[in-house]
């Protein structure tokens, strides 16, 4: 017989704002992130979660194309559906430690680092009261002298205190070890978009470019393990110095990987001397 993972279900309200799909999503995610479905364990059957959640199998199926398409579930045809084998996200996205281990000079310039009145829309994002200070971190970073991307990010000051001095003294190193090492909080997963954008005039400079080049706009939510969002932030990456391979594979207990590969020239884009994150 096989185990299968137990978390508590609650059938979903066909009259909430939120699609079905996505209350079932969300239930899924929050008993991974917090550790009630740990990785590799099977869950139960697509007939029998549909019948719990009280929904068809169709709108079953939606909720977990998404969490497999966000690297949360591995579907092995003939076997079932797994949590997947996760990293630490800070393993998988610092910038600074990537770099060093391949062998390449990270660097990184501080623009921004002060406490700004709460902003409604990142405030929401937060999961913070309109009001609530903010702290307003812009950074510009590179890759052996050359410049390649320049993000802005948000966290609550009254959590963080004293950040600003910290981002102040951080220089190349990264910055959510600082998050573990000085807050002790642990980013667990990141929710991230990536778009077409192109760079601004503002941005020009800093990225030493043209306005108007192709770029990457990354937006994201950094969450702890029982899914509280920790930062907000938007990062603009220079699209002829970058460009992101995902690779998806149906396992058991195992993801994807998704694989940045950053240009350490000014005029063309090397496998071969690009910076990985796997």
């Amino acid at each position: 017989m096989p185990q299968y993972g137990m978390f508590e279900i609650r059938a979903v309200d066909p009259d909430a704002p939120e699609p079905l799909y996505v209350q079932i999503r969300t239930q899924i995610e929050q008993a991974i992130v917090s550790g009630r479905l740990s990785k590799g364990q099977l869950l139960l059957p697509e007939r029998e979660l549909a019948d719990r959640f009280e929904v068809t199998r169709m709108t079953l199926r939606q909720a977990v194309s998404t969490l497999e398409m966000a690297g949360l579930l591995s579907r092995l045809p003939g076997v079932g559906t797994f949590v997947s084998e996760r990293m630490r996200v800070e393993d998988v996205l610092s910038f600074s430690d990537k770099a060093k281990e391949q062998g390449r000079t990270p660097g990184s310039r501080l623009l921004v680092a002060e406490v700004v009145p709460g902003i409604p829309s990142i405030n929401m994002a937060l999961h913070l009261p309109p009001r609530a200070e903010l702290v307003h971190i812009r950074r510009l970073r590179s890759v052996n002298g050359l410049p390649v991307q320049v993000g802005s990010g948000h966290l609550e000051s009254a959590r963080f205190p004293g950040m600003v001095g910290h981002l102040r003294a951080l220089g190349d190193a990264s910055f959510y070890t600082l998050l573990r090492e000085v807050y002790g909080v642990v980013v667990h997963q990141v929710h991230e978009t990536i778009e077409a954008a192109v760079v601004g005039p503002e941005q020009a400079p800093l990225l030493e470019c043209d306005p108007g080049l192709p770029a990457f706009l990354r937006e994201l939510t950094a969450v702890t393990e029982d899914g509280e969002p920790v930062e907000y932030g938007h990062t603009l990456v220079r699209g002829d110095r970058c460009n992101y391979s995902f690779t998806l594979t149906q396992r058991n207990g195992a993801t994807g990987a998704l694989s940045v590969h950053f240009d350490t020239r000014p005029d063309a884009l090397s496998p071969s001397e690009a910076l990985t994150f796997v």
